[in-house]
């Protein structure tokens, strides 16, 4: 008949390899096509080395306990195996914070190189979900950290879990100047960094000798952006324009690794810049042509610079003089 389940129908060892072979998230939407597809998707996790939750499918039409429950089973049907990239996504996430910190940190304790979390869906204003101070605190082998709507308030300086990073993403995290740098100037192997909408960011140093992608955001009440990073490439900045401060450091400057003050050898070698002001801001004349020239003439040397429309306006005034 045409209506016959021919897949259905084959051994489990072949439907174990069939599901083994897909990526996770749509491994687990095979749970609609029958009783006897429901668990099979959890037999390839033993064999899989990423566990990547962060589809919309596999939490819609869950309760928070169902969705607790399942990524337990997982970790427990994963067994031993160690794991390479953990990636979670969920919301609302105050159902999850004790569990979100405890699956993080059996990745971290099986291997993981890659670790994500994602919480900004659906934030309901009850602030970030605060990561204790020991998560990061043992040597692991992540390499690559991405995190939205967390706090790290609490992780010390100089944790050992950090210092392997090579890539670090931060969004909507409670983070503030000092963490920053000091996390930082710690992850020898840092290559790329990417803040965005960290509000708390007001003056901020980046230091890194391995640093060649920076990228900024939406972090609006930054006026002050030091950058210490000779192998930098590419830089991307998103917002309002590093306004210049009336005795207070502002705008963008690069500076030796080893000094604090401005050197016209500091600056890198910048293949690729971008810089947009629109959609982040009232643009005030006056302030912003000083503001951005300044930027401007900071990264005006890269092979590659896109601007938005007030860039090319103040390109042109400067022109004209």
């Amino acid at each position: 008949a045409s209506s016959e389940d021919r897949l259905s129908s084959l051994p489990d060892d072949v439907l174990h390899s069939i599901v083994g072979r897909v990526p996770l998230k749509q491994a687990v939407r095979t749970n609609a096509l029958s009783t006897r597809w429901a668990c099979l998707w959890l037999h390839a996790l033993a064999a899989s080395a990423v566990l990547d939750f962060t589809d919309c499918c596999f939490v819609r039409g869950q309760s928070p306990g169902q969705i607790v429950a399942t990524l337990n089973r997982c970790l427990v049907v994963h067994g031993a195996a160690p794991i390479d990239v953990f990636r979670v996504a969920l919301s609302p996430f105050n159902a999850f914070r004790r569990d979100v910190v405890r699956w993080a940190a059996a990745a971290l304790g099986r291997g993981a190189r890659e670790v994500g979390v994602d919480l900004t869906q659906h934030a309901d204003g009850r602030g970030a979900l605060e990561l204790p101070g020991d998560l990061f605190q043992a040597k692991s082998s992540l390499a690559v950290l991405s995190l939205s709507r967390c706090s790290l308030r609490h992780v010390p300086p100089g944790a050992a879990g950090l210092a392997g990073l090579t890539w670090l993403s931060l969004n909507q995290v409670d983070v503030t100047d000092d963490v920053v740098g000091d996390v930082v100037s710690e992850c020898r192997l840092l290559e790329f960094l990417s803040l965005k909408s960290c509000h708390l960011l007001v003056s901020v140093r980046v230091a890194g000798e391995r640093l060649r992608g920076l990228e900024i955001v939406c972090c609006l009440a930054m006026h002050h952006l030091q950058v210490a990073a000779p192998m930098l490439e590419s830089v991307a900045y998103h917002g309002d324009v590093l306004i210049w401060r009336e005795d207070e450091p502002s705008g963008l400057e690069f500076v030796g690794l080893g000094g604090s003050g401005v050197r016209s050898d500091a600056r890198p070698e910048l293949k690729d810049v971008h810089l947009s002001h629109i959609g982040y801001g009232e643009y005030d004349q006056e302030i912003h042509e000083f503001a951005y020239s300044g930027f401007m003439e900071q990264v005006a040397h890269a092979k590659i610079l896109t601007l938005c429309s007030v860039g090319f306006l103040h390109m042109e005034e400067a022109r004209s003089l």
